[in-house]
């Protein structure tokens, strides 16, 4: 194998991970919002729903912050909302259940 058909069979072996990357990078925000208005996932045998469940957890927990809002400074409470807001996003949730 010579230099010239060794540097053909690299750029052949990574041009498809290098034109994948960028198009990642270069759509990467509209990628961002598509999955986080995903409701509901389903492949093969698994299943995920997180839209009834997610709805639900934030509704009480507006009710919480709100009923904390009037106890305690506005500053601690944003903190908290962010930190629960968080721990229930899809992602973080689908990274539970995966574990």
């Amino acid at each position: 194998m010579t230099a010239l058909e060794f540097t053909s069979s690299i750029v052949n072996t990574l041009a498809w991970p290098i034109i994948v990357t960028i198009i990642i990078l270069i759509l990467k925000k509209p990628l961002t919002q598509l999955l986080l208005s995903i409701s509901k996932f389903k492949y093969n045998n698994l299943e995920m729903d997180f839209g009834k469940e997610l709805i639900k957890i934030e509704k009480t927990l507006d009710k919480q912050i709100t009923e904390e809002t009037s106890q305690n400074n506005a500053a601690s409470t944003i903190i908290k909302r962010k930190k629960m807001k968080y721990y229930l996003s899809p992602r973080f949730i689908q990274v539970q259940q995966s574990l």
